[in-house]
């Protein structure tokens, strides 16, 4: 392919062709920097949102291998007849791993005796239903919860408590005040 015409024209085709070679390269660059121009592939791909903590379901064992049956034999297969001799050692003993969430919550309620001198008069009773009544505590499900009082105050009535545990502070300042207290 041959050039006719002047060396300036030629010249001037040659830097045409060397500012689009250049121009093209930019472009290339923006392309590569903004990737939106690209698809995108499998390997790019991130979740929309974080993933929550996995489900513990209570499958027990090693998450695999023998799952917590040991090796071969009679022990390892399904519906083995076999007695253990000592089996209430082994119904105390923590069994496989797994999801155990039977844990008890203590949903009692906490009382300081600073409050108790503030709402109840000399001899009167202190029981669930009274802080109820007094709006000191709610009731839960329809029912008067459990209440502990702690000793965070001062008190220098006689009350009398029922059925509510106490810290060892709090009997001690209750009895030292005159009071007294029924156990539960």
């Amino acid at each position: 392919m041959g050039y006719h015409g002047s060396t300036s024209e030629i010249k001037s085709e040659i830097e045409k062709s060397i500012k689009y070679y250049v121009l093209s390269i930019k472009y290339t660059k923006y392309q590569i920097q903004n990737t939106k121009y690209f698809s995108m592939q499998i390997h790019e791909l991130k979740p929309k949102h974080k993933s929550r903590n996995r489900k513990i379901v209570g499958r027990g064992g090693k998450k695999g291998t023998y799952s917590g049956r040991g090796g071969k034999g009679q022990t390892a297969r399904a519906g083995r007849k076999m007695v253990p001799i000592i089996r209430e050692l082994i119904k105390r003993y923590p069994k496989l791993k797994g999801y155990r969430g039977l844990t008890l919550e203590d949903n009692s309620v906490v009382v300081n005796v600073g409050i108790l001198e503030k709402h109840f008069k000399d001899t009167e009773i202190v029981n669930p239903e009274n802080l109820i009544a007094k709006g000191i505590i709610r009731a839960t499900k329809g029912k008067a919860p459990a209440v502990k009082i702690l000793g965070t105050g001062k008190i220098t009535k006689k009350i009398i408590v029922e059925r509510c545990r106490l810290s060892v502070t709090a009997k001690a300042a209750i009895e030292k005040a005159g009071g007294s207290v029924k156990s539960m």
